[in-house]
């Protein structure tokens, strides 16, 4: 009967054996009996090591995650860290440039003058030498061709701001490794680039009715045309017929004269045949039907334009001044004392022309007296003319100034002028001095310097569109609107007794530029002195 109610305890022991194995092969049962007691002891010391292995290998589990996974988080910055400081070693110094652009510049590294036979260097050619020099310097960030003067300025730091723009004589590079901050610096710098309208314009005679193209800017400071009426001209042209030269293709004349009253009166482009146009006067052009002309009228003259100011924050013309004045040394006075005598006393004063940051005076050439009582000077002035571009010595300044030796003239106050007049920089403009006849009395005529360099290079066609027979001035403003040079006005410049008809002879008004005209050393002396108070 026990065995069978061992058996099922018989089971279970083998079982515990099986489990925590036999240390013997004696009795069964108190081997069981005794193993069951032990094996308790050690299931639970067992156990209690498991547990901390279990919990020691799960804390490292979850350890090795976190650690792994912030490696996997930080892993991508570190490499992305280090490509990029990598980069930035290994990416190589560039050179961006503004074209025409002469900057400050900050903290000079060097100067250097380039080897050249010729007195210019273009900026194409030593804007690329001066990068390529500056580029292959640690030092060097930003570099300024100057053309005129043959060098290369290198800066250690880099500026934002122009002294002046213009084509060919000069270039700024920036050179870093950080190509948008170049990128950035020259848009900003561009920004400050003075627009400037097209050089020709032209209108015609008969239907023209609201005015001439107007420069309007926007809110933004960006200019635009307002064309207030349809052309006749082809505004693409540059070069308008003068006197009797062929139009068919322009539709442009340059040439004005004046009638009696100094009222202006412009060419006309008449139409011959399909073949053949050309520009004349109103009072040829009514000859030309029965000359068996066609007749019709197929353009007009170029209409001169007036150049707005610059907008603010926009670079205006720089107000230094190159002054000239002819003089008649050997020449004997007409009335009062002789040019000489007036030039010799201010000059030795250091007044007038000697307070400019250029001057010159230049000797004189005979011209011949005319049935008015003054002289026709054009073939004279135009010799002196020829001089001035020559020695090239206005490219050095921003306004080029021609004073009669009779004229009582202050450097300073036209240099305040000039500011207000707000002139972008790099415009071709000229001066228009008073409001009498045609505008433009040579006592004191002004221009840009880049006016200069288009009066000096077409004046040769303004020679062949016409007789000599006038005035200095007239032939001045007459070929400057001709060839399509702007104008601003400023009717304060010159205080001139033959304009105002000799009625006002003080030098009070010390609003004016210049007063004219003083025959005398004395009454020179004594106008000077009272505008000077």
């Amino acid at each position: 009967m026990a065995a069978p109610g061992y058996a099922p305890n018989a089971g279970q022991d083998e079982i515990v054996e099986e489990e925590v194995g036999l240390l013997n092969n004696n009795d069964p049962r108190s081997l069981c009996q005794g193993k069951i007691g032990w094996s308790r002891r050690g299931m639970f010391r067992l156990g209690w090591q498991i547990l901390l292995v279990t919990s020691a290998v799960v804390l490292l589990a979850i350890t090795s995650k976190k650690l792994i996974g912030v490696a996997r988080l930080a892993a991508p910055q570190l490499a992305t860290i280090a490509v990029e400081a990598k980069g930035k070693k290994d990416r190589k110094k560039i050179c961006w440039s503004v074209k025409g652009a002469h900057m400050k510049g900050e903290d000079l590294l060097i100067k250097v003058v380039l080897n050249s036979s010729s007195g210019l260097i273009h900026e194409k050619v030593g804007g690329r030498k001066c990068a390529k020099i500056c580029r292959e310097s640690d030092r060097c960030m930003q570099v300024t061709f100057i053309g005129w003067q043959k060098t290369c300025l290198l800066y250690k730091r880099w500026s934002e701001d122009p002294i002046e723009f213009r084509d060919g004589m000069y270039q700024t590079s920036y050179c870093n490794k950080d190509v948008d901050a170049i990128n950035a610096t020259v848009k900003r710098v561009y920004k400050k680039k003075p627009w400037l309208p097209v050089w020709y314009s032209c209108t015609w005679p008969t239907d023209y009715k609201n005015g001439p193209n107007k420069t309007i800017y926007s809110k933004d400071g960006h200019p635009r045309i307002d064309k207030t009426a349809p052309q006749l001209c082809n505004q693409k042209s540059k070069d308008c017929g003068w006197y009797q030269a062929d139009c068919s293709f322009t539709k442009c004349c340059a040439k004005r004269d004046f009638d009696k009253d100094f009222t202006w009166v412009g060419h006309q482009c008449v139409k011959k045949n399909e073949y053949l146009a050309a520009c004349m006067s109103p009072s040829d052009a009514a000859k030309m039907k029965s000359q068996g002309w066609d007749g019709t009228i197929i353009g007009g003259y170029r209409l001169p334009r007036k150049l707005d100011p610059a907008p603010p924050g926009v670079l205006v013309q720089p107000t230094s001044l190159y002054c000239f004045t002819v003089v008649m040394w050997h020449m004997a006075a007409v009335k009062g004392d002789s040019e000489a005598a007036l030039a010799s006393n201010w000059r030795n004063q250091g007044r007038g022309i000697m307070q400019c940051d250029g001057h010159k005076i230049y000797e004189g050439v005979n011209a011949k007296l005319e049935a008015w009582g003054s002289f026709s000077n054009i073939d004279a002035f135009l010799v002196i003319w020829e001089r001035v571009g020559r020695e090239k010595e206005y490219l050095k300044y921003g306004w080029t100034v021609k004073v009669d030796a009779d004229a009582v003239f202050f450097p300073q106050r036209l240099k305040q002028h000039l500011g207000n007049l707000r002139t972008p920089q790099g415009a071709r403009v000229y001066l228009k001095n008073v409001p009498f006849k045609f505008q433009f009395l040579g006592a004191l005529e002004i221009m840009t310097r880049e006016a200069l360099q288009v009066f000096l290079t077409h004046k040769p066609e303004c020679n062949g569109g016409g007789d000599h027979s006038g005035g200095e001035d007239w032939f001045t403003a007459s070929c400057l609107d001709g060839i399509g040079v702007d104008h601003q006005e400023d009717f304060k410049l010159l205080h001139d007794m033959y304009a105002n008809g000799g009625g006002d002879k003080t030098c009070t008004d010390q609003s004016y530029v210049a007063y004219h005209y003083y025959k005398t050393v004395e009454g020179w002396n004594g106008c000077w002195s009272q505008s000077s108070r």
